[in-house]
């Protein structure tokens, strides 16, 4: 049963769904009118990823993440915007009128929709230090934090020939270690030099304890495995190339390349009524680009929104021209260069 048709539905909770959708409610977070209501959905705990680290701005400077993650949910609670973690879309439908998001908890309809998800699927496991480590660097500044006891199974997480390196390099490093190298894709289960084995499969549960981590794995054949080590080791720079994040926009009419979505400066997509912002829209991924990208696609919805309802531009000066986003030079998708 569908519910209520919201202004807004902003699929990802991060900082850039965050912030989108407060701004796509409300314009400017500075003494917010109320004309417009929202709704984030995220498959997981809303921003898992950035709650559990630091925000790197330089070397020197960066943010708790839970920090400035309690800062962005008290501006949402004040705000017109519903917030639904652990509720991921299975399909979306996009046209000329309502836009429709099929999610696990039923379906929701909105007259704009924006995609924030980040494109890195794991990042709810940072809430586990302890037991699973994200992988930033190269294997030899990464093995050092790997488990000390002689034997320990170590599962590494990731996709591609850059994963298959990283395990191989971290066995050559750590040869009292063992190692499993899980794609999460569908193709059968092979062995890699060096003896380490490859199992191929998606990863639909993870259970994370003192002793390991387990995951299930749905195979080619449809079946199912499951696997446990005592330590896991997620891939990211696996992702920055390819990512499964978006299979659910197929048949949706948004371009997307790997994985990524296109979109321009405004956010916009081609599509009508539906935006994208965040880590999934740039080849380069942090804080400060999900933060300026979700603020862009935000005010590019309270711009659409504002002429719907009130057959005028929004007034958000300075962040946009008085006389509405359309009429600044480089809005135009296909602008006509200078002499």
């Amino acid at each position: 049963m569908a519910e209520l048709v919201y202004d807004l539905a902003v699929v990802g909770g991060g900082p850039s769904g965050l912030i989108c959708g407060l701004t796509g409610v409300t314009g400017i977070p500075i003494n917010p009118p109320r004309h417009f209501t929202g709704i984030v959905v995220d498959a997981h705990e809303i921003a898992s990823f950035a709650r559990y680290g630091k925000l790197r701005i330089t070397h020197r400077w960066s943010y708790n993440g839970g920090k400035l993650l309690r800062h962005l949910e008290n501006e949402v609670a004040a705000s017109n915007l519903v917030v639904r973690p652990h509720t991921r879309v299975m399909a979306a439908e996009f046209g000329s009128g309502f836009q429709r998001l099929l999610t696990t908890t039923g379906e929701i309809r909105a007259r704009q929709v924006a995609l924030c998800v980040g494109f890195f699927p794991y990042g709810f496991l940072a809430r586990y230090p302890e037991r699973v480590r994200i992988s930033f660097s190269p294997p030899s500044i990464e093995a050092p934090h790997l488990p000390a006891r002689s034997g320990d199974l170590v599962l590494v997480l990731g996709r591609g020939g850059a994963t298959v390196g990283l395990a191989a390099e971290l066995q050559r490093l750590r040869p009292e270690l063992s190692f499993r190298l899980i794609h999460d894709d569908a193709r059968e289960a092979t062995t890699l030099a060096g003896g380490i084995s490859c199992l191929h499969g998606n990863p639909i549960r993870f259970d994370v304890d003192s002793e390991g981590v387990s995951i299930d794995l749905k195979t080619a054949t449809g079946g199912m495995d499951s696997q446990r080590g005592h330590f896991l080791l997620v891939d990211y720079d696996a992702y920055t190339r390819s990512t499964q994040v978006t299979d659910f926009l197929s048949g949706s009419g948004v371009t997307r390349r790997g994985g990524y979505i296109v979109a321009d400066q405004s956010g916009s997509t081609g599509v009508d009524g539906v935006v994208a912002a965040g880590n999934i829209v740039t080849p380069v991924s942090g804080l400060l680009t999900a933060l300026d990208t979700g603020f862009q696609a935000g005010l590019t919805v309270y711009d659409r929104l504002h002429v719907e309802r009130f057959g005028k531009p929004a007034l958000v000066f300075p962040w946009l021209p008085r006389t509405g986003l359309k009429t600044h030079p480089l809005y135009s998708p296909t602008p006509e260069d200078e002499p």
